[in-house]
């Protein structure tokens, strides 16, 4: 047991009042001072944290509540008997359970956790919590690209050890940033490729499922795909795959493809299309905890919302209008955490808020604005959509001349 009877279908509640029970707790001892808490000898609590290391993964995939109370659980069974092996990977679980929360001890967490790594010799900890810190919470505060060596540093130890599980998690991550950075399309498409082959060999068929997904994507947006908002060609089914997600009742999975639909549907124009699937990922988020695909659900659902505002009856518009505002929150938020992966998306759907509600001079500011950030930040892709969105609000205004300057960009 973890110090406790856990409830087998846990409430809101009951998460939330765990979290305060543990937050209480390490406030009177503070994140820091955890990684001098003495080694863990309790056979008990030993064997109990070993048991965490592998349930609670799986857990996390089919009832997010239950793992987080797992989690916090395990959090305090380290408080109490001291650190083992197993400590850094629960620790940095604990980080992904405050982003949503509390940003500044989410990355006071995951910080222990790599420093804590230091002070044990246990490869298979070291595989998962590098994963959970680079998939889940290091871009909360750093440059996305900068979690790229967390996730392949523990692909690389996972070939080591035949850990095969951070070998495919790791492979997979890299892509997913890789093709959120906005990399070279061609470029990627062999990395993916590659990424396949392997995560085949090793017969890791659920990542390869998902890499297989972003593969295709990509196979779109390169015009090798006829339809281009369609996830179905020679390497994916989005069909077939969605039946086996809820077969398995695999939300994440589900999350995950509604999130990528919904993207390709707005960057080709089917803005009610986007909508309808935006939705149905932001129904799922909880699934994702705080991984970064989350970040575009909000991000695209705000733009594709905006994009039919003008077309709805004014009861749906102020709908739109409180959803956006809900969605900027969470933005802004994690802007001023780390500006260099948000600040720029905050400021571009600010610049579309303030195209529809007609404040032509604060539009003009925010798209330059947004330009400029997701430029300096080498976010490619969106300095990209940025300028075609800021090209449609001049011609919008008969402006063919500016509007070709920011095409030509």
């Amino acid at each position: 047991k973890l110090g406790g009877n856990l409830p087998t279908s846990p409430n809101q509640a009951d998460t939330e009042k765990e979290l305060a029970e543990t937050k209480s707790i390490v406030n009177q001892i503070g994140i820091e001072k955890l990684i001098d808490l003495p080694r863990m000898k309790d056979p008990n609590s030993l064997a109990a944290l070993e048991i965490m290391k592998v349930i609670i993964p799986p857990t996390g995939m089919i009832n997010p509540l239950l793992c987080m109370l797992m989690t916090t659980s395990a959090t305090k069974l380290s408080i109490n008997h001291g650190n083992s092996a197993i400590s850094p990977y629960i620790y940095s679980c604990q980080s992904l359970f405050l982003a949503t929360t509390d940003l500044k001890a989410c990355c006071q967490f995951s910080e222990l956790a790599l420093e804590l790594l230091k002070q044990f010799d246990d490869k298979e900890a070291d595989v998962k919590t590098l994963i959970t810190v680079g998939a889940f919470v290091h871009h909360w505060k750093y440059h996305l690209k900068d979690c790229i060596p967390f996730v392949r540093s523990a692909y690389l130890i996972g070939l080591e050890i035949g850990e095969l599980d951070g070998v495919a998690w790791g492979i997979f991550h890299e892509n997913h940033f890789r093709y959120f950075i906005g990399e070279n399309l061609a470029e990627l498409e062999e990395r993916l490729t590659r990424g396949s082959q392997i995560l085949q060999q090793v017969k890791q068929n659920l990542l390869l499922n998902h890499n297989q997904r972003v593969r295709q994507i990509v196979l779109n947006l390169i015009g090798q795909n006829s339809q281009a908002t369609e996830i179905c060609g020679e390497v994916y089914n989005e069909i077939q795959a969605l039946e086996t997600y809820q077969v398995a009742q695999d939300r994440a999975s589900m999350c995950n493809l509604y999130t990528h639909k919904t993207i390709l549907f707005y960057l080709f124009g089917n803005y009610q299309q986007a909508v309808e699937s935006a939705r149905l990922a932001a129904s799922l988020i909880d699934s994702i905890f705080s991984r970064y695909i989350g970040v575009p659900v909000y991000f695209y659902q705000s733009l594709a919302e905006l994009s039919v505002y003008l077309s709805q009856p004014k009861n749906e518009q102020e709908l739109i209008s409180k959803k956006v505002q809900s969605n900027q929150e969470k933005m802004l938020n994690w802007a001023n955490n780390a500006p260099m992966n948000f600040q720029h998306k905050y400021d571009l759907v600010e610049a579309e808020k303030c195209r529809v509600l007609g404040h032509k001079l604060e539009a003009i500011e925010l798209y330059d604005k947004a330009i400029a950030g997701a430029k300096k930040n080498e976010y490619l892709h969106e300095v990209a959509l940025a300028n075609e969105l800021t090209a449609k609000f001049y011609l919008d205004w008969n402006k063919e001349k500016v509007a070709a300057t920011y095409m030509q960009e």
